[in-house]
């Protein structure tokens, strides 16, 4: 499969999930692009998480509801402020999305998001997550280095967690959030009507595989696409090294 291919397929799911939801009830979009370190990664950065947000303004139709935290503003101060308020906003029937771009670290224990000042911790972005309502739909994507650390740690039964490797160990830096900006720009590829029931994935009589260049039936498996259907599955983690 080509590099992109996965990123690409979730990414389109998720911004007609965003397009449905404007026209009901709100959907509350957070990008944060946390320090690059070096210039290209700086660069990098800043121009995937411009170009996510624009992509969700687009698609919700309301630049209102839409966040981006970068730079020098991407403290775990603005963070800590930002998803405080989202929470006090939302209501029934509303969404949530987090996209986390730049470069994560993992000690074995603590996955944390490198920011200017204190980087914040894994535990520190679940506990504000825990606050939002139950009820309120959770995509959170993490395409930073590291972010298989929090996969299941984060994960809920209202919350998709999407990351750009599998364990906490892949240090280098991904291209998945450049992937993934550019894949929420792109027009929707045409999808084949399920025609059959044996067609239908049986979400509640068998395990989510992960959703990975290596798994045939990622597309079948795709989480954004079961979460616009009503399930929550586990997680999925495309894995895209750069």
């Amino acid at each position: 499969m080509k590099p992109g291919m996965t990123a690409r397929r979730i990414a389109c799911f998720a911004m007609g999930l965003l397009g449905a939801a404007s026209a009901r009830a709100a959907t509350q979009v957070l990008v944060v692009a946390g320090l690059g370190g070096e210039t290209q990664y700086e660069e990098r950065f800043t121009q995937w998480s411009q170009t996510m947000a624009g992509a969700a303004i687009t698609a919700t139709g309301n630049k209102d509801t839409v966040v981006r935290l970068a730079g020098e503003a991407a403290t775990r101060e603005a963070i800590t402020r930002e998803l405080a308020r989202i929470t006090r906003e939302l209501a029934a029937g509303d969404q949530f999305m987090l996209m986390l771009v730049g470069h994560g670290s993992f000690d074995g224990n603590e996955y944390r998001l490198n920011l200017p000042g204190p980087d914040i911790t894994g535990s520190e972005l679940l506990a504000l997550l825990e606050k939002m309502p139950a009820g309120v739909p959770q995509l959170v994507v993490n395409g930073t280095s590291s972010s298989g650390a929090v996969a299941e740690k984060w994960t809920r039964a209202n919350r998709v967690i999407i990351t750009a490797t599998r364990s906490g160990g892949e240090r280098n830096a991904t291209r998945f959030a450049g992937y993934w900006a550019e894949a929420m720009t792109a027009p929707s590829p045409r999808r084949k009507p399920m025609t059959t029931p044996r067609a239908r994935w049986p979400m509640r009589s068998r395990p989510m595989p992960r959703c990975s260049p290596s798994t045939p039936s990622s597309r079948a498996a795709n989480p954004v696409d079961l979460w616009s259907r009503g399930w929550a599955p586990r997680r999925c983690s495309p894995v895209i090294r750069s």
